[in-house]
C-alpha cells in the first residue's frame, strides 16, 4: 500500500469521553514549560491577553493554507491569480481589530502593526519566489490540510490523548 492509500484509509480513533481526557499541543507545551501557568490557563481560566504575534501567525497560516489548497487542488493558474499579499494583509488587520475590539483597546502600536505587516509581506514574497523548489516538485501531492491527530503523548498516561491537527 502506498502512502496516499495509507493516509486515505486511516481513521482517527474516537475519544471515550467517560475514561479519556484530551489535551492540545498548546496545553502540553504550557504544562512542560510551567505547570503553574498551565493551571492558570486551563483550570483557573485566566485569559492570556491577545497578542500581535498570534494575529500575525494566524493570518500567515490561513493565507499560505489557502494558497496551497488552490495550488494543489485547483491548479497553478488559480494559485497564480490568488493575491496572497492582499489576503494576508486583510486577514492580519481583521484578526488584530477583532482582538482589539474584544480587549477594548489597541495592544500594539502603529509602528508595530506596520513592521509586522511588512514582515508578513516579505515572507509571502519569499515563499512565492521559492515555491517551485519546495512545493511544486513533479509527482508531489497534497495529502491533507488540518488532518486530525489523536494519540497518547506519554505511555504512562494512556487515557490522556493529544488532540491536534497536522498540516
Amino acid at each position: 500500500m502506498n502512502i496516499i492509500e495509507n493516509i486515505n484509509n486511516t481513521t482517527v480513533s474516537e475519544m471515550d469521553w467517560a475514561t479519556e481526557k484530551n489535551i492540545s499541543y498548546t496545553q502540553l507545551s504550557a504544562w512542560m514549560e510551567c505547570p503553574h501557568r498551565w493551571k492558570q490557563m486551563y483550570i483557573d481560566k485566566i485569559k492570556q491577553p491577545p497578542s500581535i504575534h498570534l494575529s500575525f501567525g494566524t493570518a500567515m497560516h490561513e493565507t499560505l493554507q489557502e494558497y496551497m489548497e488552490l495550488m494543489y487542488n485547483k491548479g497553478q493558474q488559480h494559485s497564480d491569480e490568488f493575491e496572497a499579499q492582499t489576503d494576508f494583509q486583510k486577514r492580519f488587520i481583521e484578526l488584530y481589530k477583532a482582538d482589539a475590539d474584544k480587549l477594548g483597546e489597541n495592544f500594539a502600536t502603529k509602528e508595530e502593526l506596520i513592521e509586522f505587516t511588512n514582515d508578513g509581506l516579505n515572507i509571502i514574497d519569499f515563499f512565492l519566489r521559492h515555491r517551485q523548489e519546495h512545493f511544486q516538485k513533479h509527482g508531489w501531492k497534497l495529502l491533507g490540510i488540518e488532518m486530525p491527530i489523536l494519540i497518547p503523548p506519554h505511555e504512562d498516561y494512556p487515557n490522556v490523548k493529544l488532540m491536534g491537527k497536522l498540516d
